[in-house]
């Protein structure tokens, strides 16, 4: 996970060449935060505690931003997506399939049957993005 200062935040909205507003920092900066991707509902709730903001506008604004490349969605067929700040780092995570507990899964375990894959591939040379959902039932819920 990387750790962004209020600055790193306002610039990573401008670079999307993004106008910048308190709404949009408050949605990133509430992301950043997170470990794992952050489910939708959460980040209202969270948000609806601080600002004066409906729901609509957080919707509008997270659909803005992954547009534009700044966040990247996940939906772990839980009914609703989930958001993180899109990086270059491969994103793996395991989902309990109860709870919806997510955790990331680091380093590059999966790069070699990646590879095997687009060999055999027909269709494709290359992959620009990787990721790996595995789902199953966590500790806690079994």
């Amino acid at each position: 996970m990387q750790s962004y200062t209020q600055d790193d935040l306002v610039e990573l909205i401008k670079s999307h060449e993004l106008k910048y507003t308190a709404h949009r920092f408050a949605i990133v900066s509430r992301i950043a935060k997170a470990k794992v991707p952050v489910a939708a509902h959460k980040i209202i709730e969270d948000l609806q505690k601080k600002l004066d903001i409906d729901q609509a506008t957080i919707y509008r604004n997270l659909k803005t931003l992954e547009e534009s490349g700044l966040l990247r969605r996940y939906d772990y067929n839980h009914g609703h997506a989930h958001y993180e700040i899109a990086t270059t780092e491969t994103a793996h995570q395991i989902v309990c399939s109860n709870c919806e507990t997510i955790e990331r899964i680091h380093g590059d375990y999966f790069s070699d049957s990646i590879k095997k894959v687009i060999r055999k591939s027909k269709k494709f040379n290359t992959t620009n993005h990787v990721n790996i959902e595995v789902y199953g039932v966590c500790k806690s819920c079994e």
